[in-house]
């Protein structure tokens, strides 16, 4: 069977045509995937980063507005929320440390004037509540 020229000119650009296709279809694909999972990578990263160094002053910072950049601009939310209630409850810890140290303080001055104050004796007299005067 003898093809003739259009026959043959047809069958080149089919090929060329299937080619292009199978090239943008391969290249689509590869950036599709670079695209999904570049931006896993990164949120990895940023994860593995936080629980190494436990630095939550450090932002992701993406400059992407699609679902990772949304994730990254919600991490970095939820991460300020932890620094300022780590920084509230560093707050807390110096008041509580304050009280324990004015208790201290007025446990002892108490001990002492116990120990200057003579012990009362029997037959002193005590007012009862019914003695006062009002």
């Amino acid at each position: 069977m003898q093809r003739g020229p259009e026959m043959q000119t047809f069958a080149l650009e089919a090929e060329l045509v299937v080619g292009v296709l199978l090239f943008a279809s391969l290249y689509g694909a590869f950036n599709l995937t670079r695209v999904v999972c570049g931006g896993l990578l990164r949120m990895r990263a940023k994860f593995a980063e936080l629980a190494d160094t436990l630095d939550i002053s450090r932002r992701a910072a993406s400059p992407r507005l699609d679902e990772f950049g949304l994730a990254a601009v919600e991490f970095d939310r939820m991460l300020s929320r932890i620094e300022s209630a780590i920084v509230a409850i560093d707050k807390v810890s110096d008041l509580v440390g304050e009280i324990a140290s004015a208790t201290d303080e007025q446990s002892r001055s108490l001990g002492e004037v116990s120990l200057v104050m003579p012990p009362p004796t029997r037959g002193s007299t005590r007012r009862s509540s019914r003695d006062s005067i009002c």
